[in-house]
């Protein structure tokens, strides 16, 4: 049953490979938008979480990197991440990436946050979490009270950096 298995699921793989490639990276962003919520999934999957969520993950980083994306895409792309850390809460470079080019390149602070946020919730040691949030309250929404405030949060944090403390008292 194993062997079959891996064929099966080798062979499935390498059908939405060859149909991926032919839709424009745009399209294939925007329709991640469609995916059912992490909760519906987590049943859905039959414990293959993290499974799961590395396959959603090779999507979102296609749909964050087309160079001419959509705001759908964006929103695609941010709807995927919160589906896939819904799956696997401690999958840390999903809110990173996803949460500094949402913030950063999309223009869309408001997911960035949100992301983030729930990236500190399930992974509250993570510093750099904290500080995205606190350069996305400071750079993007020119709030340096929320800012500092993060910016605190993550100093305190083990294998943060001498200088973030210092930061959090300038920008209080």
């Amino acid at each position: 049953m194993g062997p079959l298995l891996a064929v099966l699921g080798g062979g499935a793989l390498c059908a939405l490979y060859v149909l991926d490639r032919q839709r424009p990276t745009i399209q294939s962003a925007a329709e991640l938008s469609y995916l059912p919520k992490g909760e519906y999934l987590k049943s859905a999957v039959l414990g293959y979480r993290q499974i799961v969520a590395d396959l959603l993950w090779l999507k979102v980083v296609q749909g964050l990197s087309g160079k001419s994306q959509t705001r759908e895409g964006y929103q695609g792309a941010y709807h995927a991440a919160d589906v896939l850390t819904d799956l696997d809460p401690q999958f840390v470079h999903a809110y990173q990436y996803t949460g500094i080019v949402l913030g950063v390149v999309a223009g869309m602070p408001g997911e960035s946050i949100a992301l983030l946020k729930k990236g500190v919730q399930h992974n509250p040691g993570i510093w750099q979490l904290s500080f995205f949030l606190g350069y996305d309250y400071f750079y993007e929404l020119q709030d340096p009270a929320s800012a500092a405030k993060h910016f605190q949060a993550a100093s305190v944090m083990p294998g943060a950096p001498p200088w973030l403390a210092g930061l959090a008292a300038r920008m209080a």
